[in-house]
């Protein structure tokens, strides 16, 4: 079993890195506004990617989560993450517009802003610790096309938007926003765990 306190310090580690890098891609598209493909009004990308899973830390989301790791819950034991799971008291995808299930649950069309902090919710996941040896931090190009292939093309819903997608991967492109992007590192504290 491992150690409830590591696992916690690991959890927040690694979702507000997630965060920070979501974050700073918004305000990288914020910063290039009249470079976008549509209309955003002026500081909505920043606040949405301040505000990017912040309810990954509400209710009892960080203790079901954080369980799953100190247990020793593999991605491949379905069924003991679905029980799990179903203890949630809310559903991230189905609560948060970065998410599909969140627009097929609810029947909301994709907003503008939804497509960017999607695309910025895809690259930040990308740099994840575990998909280290699937893409390089130069590769924009494979990301975008995994994107196009994993994400759009296994949800037709997503078709209608696909040229905006493309849009916003071809602008990170030409900003070099990968460069942006800084490695993942546990936060380290002055104090014994």
């Amino acid at each position: 079993m491992k150690n409830y306190k590591n696992e916690k310090l690991e959890f927040i580690s690694r979702v507000i890195w997630h965060n920070r890098i979501v974050a700073n891609l918004m305000v990288l598209l914020e910063i290039n506004i009249e470079k976008l493909p549509f209309k955003i009004p002026e500081w909505e990308l920043t606040r949405r990617g301040i505000r990017h899973d912040l309810d990954k830390f509400e209710e009892n989301f960080p203790d079901v989560t954080i369980s799953l790791y100190v247990d020793g819950i593999k991605n491949n034991d379905i069924a003991e993450i679905n029980k799990r799971t179903a203890t949630l008291k809310h559903n991230h995808g189905e609560s948060c517009p970065h998410h599909i299930e969140y627009h097929t649950k609810n029947n909301i069309p994709f907003s503008n802003l939804d497509i960017c902090e999607i695309c910025c919710d895809w690259i930040a996941s990308s740099q994840k610790p575990r998909f280290k040896d699937q893409y390089s931090l130069q590769d924009m190009k494979k990301i975008k096309e995994d994107f196009l292939s994993i994400m759009i093309d296994k949800n037709p819903i997503l078709e209608n938007y696909r040229s905006d997608f493309i849009s916003i991967f071809n602008l990170f492109e030409n900003l070099n926003a990968l460069s942006i992007i800084i490695p993942y590192k546990k936060f380290e504290f002055a104090y014994e765990i």
